[in-house]
């Protein structure tokens, strides 16, 4: 989907709530009452059998949903339903312990090579087995007037929104493409240099918006692309199959950064403490939305919010991030366990653009495949040797993206070398399993969601 190189450009999942499918969704709701121990149909106990465990809800299952899923699962919330009283969570006990126990949900791709990560949100073997207790003995309620202590479940929220722009209309892409490109001018109104503190991108129709790329441009554009935009009726935007990039180099114009992008499970994005992207004065930005379609075309309204640091308050240091990529990619139809693999040093993927005294810092690190990608990682090695892991991501799952903040920053040296890699599986089970049940094909490079792309991400300060 990224198909060039953007400063600033950020993928970052601090907390990601999505709607995305799983087990949890497909589980009907069935009757039950806010009172009494009796398990409710769908809970895990079987019908007239006794409770296996005395775990309850409001001593035990309560206090880590709240912690762990209420944050998604509420009834304001994006989740297909909601977690966070006793008679809908005893639906859904069952499910619960099923999804947990595969890891499916909460949704956390690092896996446990991974270096600790800020927000994490995985459960323990602890947690898991509670789940599976509560379902096993009947999804009892317990005391509701002796409840148990419980953590606020964490939330990513912006601090502020200082600018909120959409695309400017309510868009419907032709109906006779599967996959449409297409980039809509977005101006800022600022009159000052200022420094975002973070963002959120909202799909106005998240069925069919793939991905959302928010370029920034020198003021001085602002003409070439409103020409841009009178082309096509009603200012709708124009068509952009690679991306707001090429369309710079092709007509002169100056890309300055990134002001913010999405991907299928990032919601709120928020920058480490003390860091923040540069929005520069009178810049303007160009959306691009990749629009997936799979039925009849539908209105769509992409929009995005972006917090500023208050003048004179801007943190000390400007994040960048830098691309590693394997474009050679050749994944015949039917072939599983096809790995590609790209290794470069420190200094060039910096292009010695971030390096002034040889070192970096790393922050925040992630990954890019489609549908048939099944696992990727980043590897770090060090001139003396010294290997560390800095993303795995095991069980690569298309709907959950983002970038991930280390809890302890990377200091990266020039001669570092770091390895991305990818591993494909083009059977038809796999794509079935992935939610995109067509007959396999070759698979190269491409931006369609059967395309592929690997791509690695590592955003640093100086």
């Amino acid at each position: 989907m990224f198909v060039r190189a953007l400063p600033l450009c950020s993928l970052l999942l601090l907390w990601a709530c999505s709607s995305s499918s799983s087990d949890l969704a497909s589980v009907p709701a069935t009757g039950g009452s806010s009172t009494g121990g009796e398990p409710a149909a769908g809970s895990g106990a079987a019908a007239g059998s006794a409770p296996t465990s005395s775990v309850t809800y409001w001593q035990d299952a309560r206090p880590l949903l709240e912690e762990k899923c209420v944050g998604c699962h509420n009834r304001a919330g994006i989740a297909p339903f909601a977690l966070d009283d006793y008679a809908t969570a005893r639906q859904y006990a069952a499910a619960l312990a099923a999804d947990t126990q595969a890891r499916v949900m909460p949704p956390w791709p690092p896996g446990a090579l991974s270096p600790p990560m800020l927000h994490d949100r995985s459960l323990t073997a602890e947690q898991i087995q509670l789940f599976a207790d509560w379902a096993s003995g009947g999804a009892l309620e317990g005391d509701p007037d002796a409840p148990a202590e419980v953590t606020p479940p964490e939330l990513a929220v912006l601090p502020s929104v200082d600018v909120s722009a959409d695309i400017g209309v309510d868009y419907v892409p032709p109906s006779d493409v599967k996959d449409e490109y297409r980039c809509f001018l977005l101006e800022l109104g600022t009159t000052e240099d200022r420094v975002s503190l973070g963002y959120r991108v909202t799909p106005g129709n998240p069925k069919i918006v793939h991905h959302v790329i928010t370029t920034l441009f020198d003021g001085s554009s602002v003409d070439a692309l409103r020409a841009l935009d009178d082309e096509t009726p009603d200012r709708a935007g124009w068509p952009c199959a690679g991306g707001p990039v090429p369309l710079a180099a092709e007509a002169k114009l100056k890309p300055v950064g990134a002001l913010g992008s999405w991907v299928p499970g990032v919601s709120v994005v928020l920058y480490p403490d003390g860091t923040g992207a540069r929005v520069p004065s009178g810049s303007v930005a160009v959306m691009q939305v990749h629009y997936n379609l799979d039925g009849e075309p539908m209105p769509d309204r992409t929009k995005i919010d972006v917090a500023f640091a208050a003048p004179g308050e801007e943190p000390a240091q400007n994040l960048s991030t830098l691309r590693i990529r394997n474009n050679r990619i050749r994944i015949p139809a039917g072939a599983k366990d096809v790995a590609v693999e790209t290794t470069m040093t420190a200094t060039e993927l910096a292009a010695s653009r971030f390096y002034p005294d040889g070192t970096a810092t790393l922050r925040m690190v992630a990954g890019h495949m489609h549908m048939v990608g099944v696992q990727t990682s980043l590897t770090l090695e060090r001139t003396n040797g010294e290997k560390s892991v800095l993303l795995d991501i095991p069980a690569w799952d298309f709907h959950w993206q983002g970038s991930y903040t280390l809890a302890t920053p990377i200091e990266l040296h020039a001669d570092d070398k770091v390895t991305l890699r990818c591993v494909y599986d083009n059977t038809p089970e796999h794509l079935s399993a992935a939610g995109y049940p067509e007959p396999t094909h070759l698979v190269t490079l491409g931006e369609g969601s059967t395309d592929e792309m690997c791509i690695g991400y590592l955003t640093v300060t100086d």
